[in-house]
C-alpha cells in the first residue's frame, strides 16, 4: 500500500490500521526468572496493511518468539508502527529475583592505597609502558565514589635522541559484568568484571627546549602523537586490570562465603562513611551448573 504524502492523512490511516491490530497473544516462560536464566518472549498478531512490529526497538515478525537469558527485571515492549506514527499493543514485565543470590565486600577495608600500589607495579610492569618510571613523590592517585574508580598517574618516559615526556594518564571508570558462553563447554555462561570508561585524558609535556632538537619537527610531533595513543589504550588496559583487581580482592577476602559455582551479577563501588573506598559484589546461582543427587 502506497503512503499518502500528506501528514493528516497519514495520521488518519495510521489511527485506522492501529484499530485493526488484533492481539492472540503475548507471553513470557517463565513469568518470572532468576538471573542468567533463559526467558522466551512470544507473540501473535494480525498484520494490518502498512503496520510493522518491533519488541524492545527490534523488528520483528507478527508471529514469533525469542529467547534472552536475564541479569535484572527487564520489561518487554512490542509497538505498532505506521510511518513516523507509533503505538503500543502490549507489555510484559519479568521479575528477576535474587532470593538466592549472596552479596560480599571489602566491608571496612579503605581499597584507594591498595589499588594505588597496584596500579603503580602494573605500569612498570606493562609492555606498553616499557622504560617508564616514576620520579620520587610521583605517587598514583585512586579515588574511589559511588559507582565511580578515579585514578590518575603521572610519570616519565624514556625515549630516543629527546628529553623524556611527562606522561599524565588519568580515567573515570564503572565496574560492569560481561557476559560470555563458552561453546566448547555445554555453552556454559561465564562472567567477568568489565571496566567501563566514563573518561580517558591521557597528555605528554616535554620541556620547551625539546623542540629546539634538530629534527624535533615534525619527529617529535609524531612521536608524542604515538605516544598518547599507547597512553590512551594503556589508560583502558589499566583500568581493566584494576577492575579484575577488585574483584580478586573480594573473593579473596571472602572465599567461604561464594557457593562454588556462583556467578558474578553485580559489583558496586561506594565510598565509607569516612574517606575511604569500598566495593562489594553480588553472586547469583549459575542455572547451567549440574547438581548431582
Amino acid at each position: 500500500m502506497a503512503i499518502p504524502n500528506n501528514s493528516e492523512e497519514i495520521r488518519r490511516r495510521a489511527l485506522a490500521a492501529f484499530t485493526e491490530i488484533k492481539l492472540d497473544y503475548f507471553r513470557a516462560n517463565p513469568e518470572a526468572t532468576q538471573p542468567f536464566e533463559s526467558c522466551t518472549i512470544s507473540w501473535k498478531l494480525n498484520k494490518p496493511q502498512g503496520i510493522r512490529y518491533t519488541l524492545n526497538g527490534r523488528n520483528v515478525t507478527p508471529t514469533g518468539s525469542t529467547s534472552s537469558v536475564l541479569v535484572q527485571t527487564t520489561t518487554f515492549r512490542l509497538l505498532a508502527h505506521f510511518s513516523t506514527y507509533s503505538h503500543a499493543v502490549a507489555s510484559i514485565i519479568v521479575p528477576v529475583t535474587l532470593q538466592s543470590c549472596v552479596t560480599v565486600g571489602t566491608n571496612e577495608f579503605e581499597l584507594e592505597n591498595l589499588f594505588a600500589s597496584e596500579l603503580k607495579a602494573g605500569l612498570e610492569e606493562s609492555e606498553a609502558f616499557a622504560g617508564c618510571y616514576f620520579p620520587e613523590g610521583w605517587e598514583p592517585v585512586v579515588k574511589i565514589t559511588d559507582n565511580d574508580f578515579h585514578f590518575r598517574a603521572r610519570f616519565k618516559k624514556r625515549i630516543a635522541y629527546f628529553p623524556n615526556p611527562t606522561v599524565t594518564m588519568e580515567a573515570h571508570f564503572q565496574i560492569g559484568v560481561e557476559q560470555t558462553r563458552d561453546e566448547l563447554v555445554m555453552n556454559r555462561i561465564y562472567t567477568r568484571p568489565k571496566a567501563i570508561i566514563t573518561s580517558n585524558t591521557p597528555s605528554l609535556d616535554v620541556p620547551w627546549y625539546a623542540w629546539l632538537v634538530p629534527g624535533a619537527v615534525p619527529a617529535l610531533s609524531i612521536a608524542l602523537g604515538m605516544a598518547s595513543d599507547t597512553v590512551r589504550a594503556g589508560t583502558v588496559e589499566a583500568a581493566q586490570k584494576l577492575a579484575e583487581g577488585v574483584l580478586e580482592f573480594i573473593r579473596l577476602l571472602n572465599a567461604n562465603d561464594i557457593p562454588p559455582g556462583y556467578l558474578l551479577h553485580r559489583v558496586r563501588l561506594f565510598q565509607l562513611s569516612g574517606a575511604g573506598g569500598a566495593a562489594d559484589a553480588r553472586f547469583c546461582p549459575n542455572p547451567d551448573t549440574l547438581v548431582l543427587s
